[in-house]
C-alpha cells in the first residue's frame, strides 16, 4: 500500500461525525499526512473511544496551519480533539487552536503517546479543553515530546485529577 496525503482547506469542515473506536471525525495511519489549512475545522464530532476529532496514528502526520482549528470534539477515552500515537508528528502553527474539546479520560485537547511528538508554533494555542482524569490540555505519555514556542500558549484547559494544562507521564521528556 502506498501513502496518502490529504489536504482539507479553504474553510472547509469536517462536523457532525462519529466512530465506534478511534477518530470521530477522521482517521489517519501509516505513512500518510493531513494538513487542515486555510481556516479549516474539525468539529462536533465525537469517538467511543479515542480522538473525538482526529486519530492519527502509526508514522502518520498531520499539521493545522493559517488559522484552522480542532474544536468541540469528544472522545469517551483519551484525546478529546486528537488522539497521536506511535511515531506520529503533529505540527500546528500560523494562529491554529485546539479549544474547546473533551476526554472522559485523558488528554482533553490532545492525547499524545509512544514516541509521538507536538509542535505549538506561530502564535497556536489548546486552550479551554477538559479531560475527566489527566492532561486537560495535553497529556504526554511513554517518550511523548511537546514544544511551545513564538507566542504559542496552553491556557484555560482544565483536568479532574491531574495536569489541568499538560501532564508529562511515565518517561515523557
Amino acid at each position: 500500500m502506498g501513502n496518502a496525503n490529504v489536504t482539507i482547506t479553504d474553510g472547509s469542515s469536517v462536523h457532525g461525525n462519529s466512530a465506534g473506536i478511534n477518530g470521530g471525525g477522521l482517521s489517519v495511519t501509516g505513512k500518510s499526512t493531513v494538513t487542515i489549512t486555510g481556516g479549516s475545522s474539525v468539529h462536533e464530532n465525537s469517538a467511543a473511544k479515542d480522538g473525538g476529532g482526529m486519530s492519527v496514528m502509526c508514522n502518520a502526520s498531520a499539521a493545522l496551519t493559517g488559522g484552522s482549528s480542532v474544536h468541540t470534539n469528544t472522545a469517551a477515552g483519551d484525546g478529546g480533539g486528537m488522539h497521536i500515537s506511535s511515531n506520529v508528528r503533529l505540527l500546528l502553527t500560523g494562529g491554529s487552536t485546539v479549544r474547546g474539546n473533551s476526554a472522559d479520560q485523558n488528554g482533553g485537547g490532545i492525547f499524545v503517546y509512544y514516541f509521538s511528538s507536538v509542535a505549538l508554533t506561530g502564535g497556536s494555542s489548546v486552550q479551554g479543553n477538559t479531560a475527566g482524569q489527566s492532561g486537560g490540555g495535553l497529556m504526554l505519555s511513554y517518550e511523548g515530546n511537546l514544544i511551545v514556542s513564538s507566542g504559542s500558549s496552553v491556557d484555560s484547559n482544565s483536568a479532574g485529577v491531574l495536569g489541568g494544562g499538560w501532564l508529562l507521564w511515565i518517561s515523557a521528556m
